[in-house]
């Protein structure tokens, strides 16, 4: 197809097709960009495995107390359109539901202790409530409450009202000492914390009389990610293991969203909380045992996702062996594939020209490859066995923290497809097989 200059109508179709395609956005359960990536039952077909909101929603729906759920996946994975999906679910089924992000009060770039996550799921659960109940944002609220707390009880007398939600964020040398004076007093916190959402909750109560029970969806601790890694890694696991019974709350459900790592870091976590932790995967985009081979479910799923933000046909010529590459570069991790079309978008206004040619494709490609070929020597020949196997190579309980890391980095891509399996991205591929070499002569 001949290349032409780019017109207005170019130049409106491929701004707007751009904006559809933000890898940051969590979809509403009414948008139609929505796909279905998932089956209704376990089913190995399916691109993605069983879906998980059903099951979050259940057993919520089915228990008779509150429940603890913690729910899983990488950033990008769609893991925020699911939560806002079973959030729509629960309201349908009479539930109020709060729906928080730590990252408003969180550092992600910070360990985190057990009173930091207490302070803010009570900031948090506070500043809903009011949301919810339509109160005047500028009432009393936790923070007033936690700083009266601390100058009476901990005996911190300098706190600043305006500015502790954001020290807890972003003051490192205000969390530290906030920690070290909350040590000796975490059971009163834990008590003080509780006390506050059950006021909240008798609010919400008298709100909305008839309500079939509150659910409070804490979204986006698995952006935590600090450096060393190890470090926050290892805070988090403390966090949900040492102190599960601080974090369930007497008359309220919560769902947490936590770091694929958690799981396999801290396997003892599956049975403090209500149920499995719910692992979301990526899109299974080829074989299991035969990677050349392409998952044509998965694929034609993800060609969906492209298609439902904009005419792809415009943009790479009715080439649909074109578009294919890039949704099997992306390696099934929905974030890569709407930033390889936004990228493309980008480069056909750049060149004045639309259909986009097969080689600004392919460096639009390599460009993001770039991201994933910072590699030391023993990580590439760790995943070059993950590459070869489709499995996890973990012989000692020490590499797990390498697993954590780079499945936190994309580098490995977890699947759930029938059963649990892993690959490395494609994009990745190329240069870890270089820097390992040749794979070992078997033994005679």
């Amino acid at each position: 197809m001949p290349f032409m200059p780019l017109n207005r109508d170019d130049r409106e179709f491929l701004r707007k097709f751009y904006n559809r395609l933000n890898p940051i956005e969590a979809l509403q359960p009414d948008d139609q960009r929505y796909v279905k990536l998932d089956a209704d039952v376990p089913n190995q077909a399916a691109p993605r495995g069983q879906q998980l909101v059903p099951l979050l929603r259940d057993t919520i729906v089915m228990s008779e107390g509150v429940t603890t759920q913690l729910y899983s996946g990488s950033p990008g994975s769609g893991k925020s359109t699911e939560l806002n999906r079973l959030a729509a679910a629960l309201r349908k089924s009479g539930y109020i539901v709060l729906q928080s992000d730590a990252e408003d009060y969180l550092s992600p770039s910070d360990p985190i202790a057990v009173t930091d996550l207490l302070i803010a799921l009570a900031g948090a659960f506070g500043e809903a409530t009011a949301a919810e109940t339509g109160e005047d944002p500028t009432k009393e609220g936790y923070w007033t409450r936690f700083v009266n707390f601390c100058q009476t009880e901990v005996i911190i007398k300098d706190l600043d009202l305006k500015v502790v939600k954001a020290s807890l964020r972003g003051d490192p040398t205000f969390k530290k000492r906030l920690r070290d004076a909350l040590a000796g007093n975490l059971m009163r916190l834990t008590e003080q914390v509780h006390g506050y959402v059950d006021e909240c909750v008798a609010r919400l109560q008298a709100h909305s009389q008839g309500a079939a029970g509150f659910v409070f969806i804490l979204d986006s601790l698995e952006h935590l990610q600090g450096s060393p890694p190890e470090e926050v890694c290892q805070s988090i696991g403390t966090v949900f293991s040492s102190h599960a019974d601080k974090l369930r709350l007497e008359h309220c459900h919560v769902v947490y969203s936590v770091p694929q790592y958690l799981g396999v870091l801290n396997p003892e976590v599956k049975g403090l909380y209500s149920g499995a932790i719910r692992m979301l995967p990526m899109t299974k985009l080829s074989q299991r045992d035969n990677p050349s081979v392409p998952c044509r479910a998965g694929v034609e799923a993800f060609v969906s996702v492209i298609e439902k933000r904009g005419d792809w046909r415009r943009l790479l010529g009715d080439d649909r062996a074109l578009l294919e590459r890039v949704v099997l570069a992306s390696g099934g991790y929905l974030r890569d594939l709407l930033r390889s079309v936004r990228e493309i978008t980008l480069q056909a206004n750049q060149l004045e020209q639309l259909p986009v040619p097969a080689p600004v494709v392919e460096a639009v490609l390599a460009m993001l490859a770039r991201d994933y070929q910072r590699l030391s020597r023993a990580d590439a020949e760790w995943l070059a066995k993950v590459a070869r196997t489709r499995g996890s190579c973990l012989p000692e309980m020490k590499d797990y923290s390498r697993l954590a890391t780079l499945l936190r980095a994309h580098m490995v891509l977890y699947y759930q497809n029938g059963e649990e399996w892993y690959d490395v991205h494609p994009l990745a591929r190329d240069e870890i097989l270089r820097l390992a070499g040749p794979p070992p002569a078997p033994e005679p």
